[in-house]
């Protein structure tokens, strides 16, 4: 026969087992759902710089899909440790 504190305890494991795999799961979607965007976006801002090449600035050199993949997963995580840039409030005298 089980106590009281031996329920407790069961139940309380069994809750942290429970938040520990919804974290690893909300983890490996996040990570999947990153790589997929990145491979989109690559694939955008090689098109991006296609035009550019093409119809804007011919001395523009084009980038390749794989170049365009890690320089856009490179420029998100550098953008993405910055600040969000908020406008300086000006002092109005009334």
């Amino acid at each position: 026969m089980t106590t009281a504190t031996e329920i407790a305890t069961l139940i309380r494991d069994k809750r942290r087992r429970e938040k520990r795999r919804d974290t690893a799961s909300t983890i490996i979607a996040r990570l999947l759902v990153r790589i997929t965007v990145s491979f989109l976006d690559g694939w955008f801002l090689m098109l991006a710089v296609g035009v550019a090449h093409t119809q804007w600035i011919p001395q523009l050199p084009t980038i390749g899909y794989w170049w365009a993949v890690v320089l856009v997963a490179l420029l998100t995580g550098v953008f993405s440790r910055l600040p969000p840039w908020e406008p300086k409030k000006k002092d109005v005298a009334s």
